[in-house]
């Protein structure tokens, strides 16, 4: 019993840091996080990497976008429509340092690559803990 809770434990963890890994690296590339996509993302990245961990057979992009638009309780062509919104005005050929053209599929792979890194090699990580604001409605405070 004791060792089932330490792997549920485990797998939260990783889950966690996947989702962290990926957001950072879509708020880098500039993707606003108020679009649906970025979440449908965030979402599919971390189905694909489970996927790969557990050796499960390969995935095909449209499984894959049934898969997160059932999480999110959406149609897969809305979860597909909204990914490739997410960065329709980014130069991802930039980021990337590419020369073909980006598809969800590409940038897919492209993100899995750039999680994979940061998450075995964490001295990549660029990541900062998130700093505490004190806000204080006095703000006349005496030196």
């Amino acid at each position: 019993m004791e060792n089932s809770k330490l792997v549920d434990r485990t797998e939260i963890d990783i889950k966690i840091r996947i989702e962290t890994i990926a957001k950072q690296i879509l708020k880098d590339m500039g993707i606003k996080v108020h679009h649906l996509g970025f979440k449908y993302w965030v979402t599919a990245i971390y189905i694909t990497l489970d996927i790969d961990f557990n050796n499960r057979p390969e995935l095909k992009m449209m499984e894959l976008y049934y898969m997160v638009a059932r999480k999110h309780r959406t149609t897969a062509s809305k979860a597909e429509r909204a990914m490739r919104y997410a960065y329709a005005t980014i130069d991802l050929k930039q980021y990337f340092n590419v020369t073909y053209s980006i598809n969800n599929t590409a940038l897919l792979f492209l993100l899995i690559e750039a999680v994979r890194e940061r998450l075995y090699n964490p001295s990549n990580l660029d990541m900062q803990e998130p700093k505490i604001l004190l806000c204080n409605k006095n703000t006349n405070t005496p030196k």
